[in-house]
This record gives structure tokens, sequence and C-alpha cells, in this order.
């Protein structure tokens, strides 16, 4: 197993220590309380997702799962809401047979940023980590052949979780590959590529307010006045525990203390994490235990 997922096998294996939970039957609009997203399509019991991202429409939604039993092998997939629901995932082909990760749409839609294990060239690290690429969107739909992001990568470095900003930044985290050190960075296009990285102070707020948590993720609302916080608490030893998500809202005084969402999100055992909105910020989007994507309203989620 490689340091760099090794994070999402331990939480693999306390999932599977806790047992399944049973997938509803079909979708309620606007769930006060959370709900499986997609069920029997999107989260499927027994299956695992993780990161994903909708189209700015919010017809369609891209995530990457595990692929092979045993292995840190993952690919892309799409799923597309019709009449009857969200549809069976596709494959999402990108000109080959890598293990790809953390799929994330452009405000416009036209684009798709990922991180992928695929060869860089010119990369003669002793073991070649995931860095950052893209695709453009072609007219027909299909995507173009991906684009390598050299000036933003970090040779040797994991390069994850890249999530497109509304101003079509791309923010991701960069890790040392002795996993001792991520370090979340933002790159900007230039109008001919993306450009070197520059520090991402959208976690500023939190990450140091207190001494018994760890704030590892802030997912910003479409607007940019909510953020959902990735939460572990440290025990009296130090250890960090599973992710809870809990949320903060701008005001005039700055960010308010972070609170945990509301309407069972949260639960003891499993980890809550990999947030996305829905386009329109009215729905929160996330996964429990790296196996069903679960939404609620966000209102409900803070108690409203």
């Amino acid at each position: 197993m490689t340091r760099s997922t090794c994070s999402l096998a331990l939480s693999l294996a306390l999932l599977a220590a806790a047992g399944a939970r049973p997938v509803p039957a079909q979708e309620s609009s606007a769930p006060a309380e959370a709900v499986v997203f997609g069920p029997g399509t999107v989260s499927v019991e027994g299956g695992n997702v993780f990161r994903g991202a909708f189209s700015p429409d919010g017809r369609e939604f891209w995530f990457f799962r595990k692929v092979t039993e045993g292995e840190e092998d993952y690919r892309i997939f799409v799923s597309r809401k019709g009449d009857a629901g969200w549809s069976e995932p596709e494959r999402v082909l990108l000109g080959g047979e890598f293990s790809e990760l953390y799929p994330s749409i452009s405000p416009d839609g036209g684009r798709m940023v990922f991180s992928s294990y695929r060869p860089v060239p010119g990369d003669t690290s002793d073991h070649p980590n995931a860095n950052l690429w893209y695709v453009d969107r072609n007219p027909d739909g299909s995507w173009g052949a991906p684009v390598f992001m050299a000036t933003a990568s970090t040779l040797a470095n994991y390069d994850n979780n890249p999530r497109f900003r509304s101003d079509g930044a791309i923010e991701f985290g960069s890790t040392t590959p002795d996993w001792s050190t991520n370090t979340r960075l933002v790159t900007y296009w230039d109008g001919t590529r993306y450009g070197p990285p520059e520090p991402d102070i959208t976690m500023d707020p939190w990450g140091d307010r207190r001494d018994d948590m760890s704030v590892s993720s802030a997912t910003l609302s479409p607007d940019g006045e909510l953020a959902i916080l990735d939460v572990r608490h440290r025990d009296a030893e130090g250890r960090l525990g599973p992710s809870d998500l809990w949320y903060s809202r701008r005001g005039e005084a700055g960010w308010s203390d972070p609170q945990p969402l509301e309407g069972g999100v949260n639960t003891p055992d499993a980890f809550e994490n990999f947030v996305v909105f829905s386009p329109d910020g009215s729905e929160i989007h996330f996964v429990r235990g790296f196996h069903l994507y679960w939404r609620i309203s966000t209102g409900a989620a803070m108690g409203g």
C-alpha cells in the first residue's frame, strides 16, 4: 500500500468493522435529515465512493471509486440525472488505464481537473506519484487529451484533492513523498497554463482555533458565505478520531466559531468527509465511511 492512500484504506477498514447501512429506495427533495444520494446507482451496498463534483447545471455528478480490490487502483465515473433519478455510473475514458482520482468541473463546465498516476514526461523519481492533469470538453461532450499541469505539480509529491473555485482557480494539496507534510496550494490560469502554486489561505481562519481538534479541509458554499469543515478530534493521548462535518459562517466580524452539522450528518465511528455543495448551494452532499454518498438541505444541516 502506498503512503499516499493509506488514510483511505484505514477508513475502509473501519467501515467494514462497523457494517454497511441500508440504502433507501428513493430520494426526497431538500431532505431535513441526511439521506442517501443516488441510491442504487451512485451509492450501492458493498460499493465505495470518494470525492465528487457536480456539473454547473447539476445534471451530472462526477466522482471516483476503487476498481481493483486490494490495490490502490481508482477510476473516475459520471452519473447523469434523468426523470427516473441518477443513472448507472459510467467510466470516464481519459486515454489509458491509470489510477485517477478527485475530479472537479470548472465553473463553465468546459474543463475537468483531476489527480492521476499516469506517467509524467521527465519524471525520474524513484517512486512516481499522482500529479495534476486537466482535460477540456469537446463539442460532442467527450473529453480531449489529458494535459499535464507541469508548472503547478511537484514531481514525487502526491498532488491531491484539486477543486475548482468559483473564480476558476484550482486549490489542491501537495504531500511530500515521506507523507510528513501536506501543503494546501492554489494555482491560477494565466491564459496558456496553470501557473506556479501559491499558498492557499482558505484554511487560515480555523487552523489553530482549538487544540483538541484538527481541521483538515474547508469547503466553501457557492456564495462564499458558509464553510463546511472536516474536523477530527484528539483524545487525551493526542490521537485523532474519525472526521465529522462542522460549519462556520462568514459575518462582519469574520468567521464564526465552528459548530457540528445537525440532521443526522455525523456518526460516532464512521468518517464523514468529501463535501460538495449542489450548484445552487441549497444542499450539502458528503461521503460517509467511503461507502455511500449522503445529502441534506443546507439549512436543515445548520439547525434551520
